[in-house]
């Protein structure tokens, strides 16, 4: 991934797509007021990519536990379904929810896999 762009829905595009990245985009997302209209979508895609980043060795869990944190509550966000809500949030708490480990991941692979083709 290239340089980090300054605008606000590039940023938040990159949020999405880059877990390793979260930190300095959260650093340039602070220029910005907080309450905000959505403006990305938080898809199925994007979080079976990072899952399958995640299962891979790519990502570490508490790189995806701070994305998920990052995410969750952000007004300018918002999710392409429940299930994905779901996800984030049981992502940010693992503490409360399920640990966060190879199995876990595997196991929302095939939710959103089943959400992706029953066009939820």
């Amino acid at each position: 991934m290239g340089p980090l762009k300054e605008n606000r829905k590039e940023l938040l595009t990159s949020l999405l797509e880059a877990p390793s990245k979260t930190p300095e985009i959260l650093k340039k997302l602070r220029k910005f007021s907080w309450d905000s209209e959505v403006l990305v979508e938080l898809r199925e895609l994007n979080v079976l990519k990072i899952l399958d980043q995640y299962i891979n060795g790519d990502l570490n869990s508490k790189e995806i536990q701070f994305w998920a944190e990052s995410i969750e509550g952000r007004d300018d966000i918002g999710f392409q379904s429940n299930e994905l809500k779901n996800f984030i949030f049981e992502l940010a708490t693992p503490e409360i929810n399920t640990p966060i480990d190879k199995d876990w991941a595997n196991q929302w692979i095939i939710r959103l896999k089943k959400a992706c083709k029953d066009g939820i």
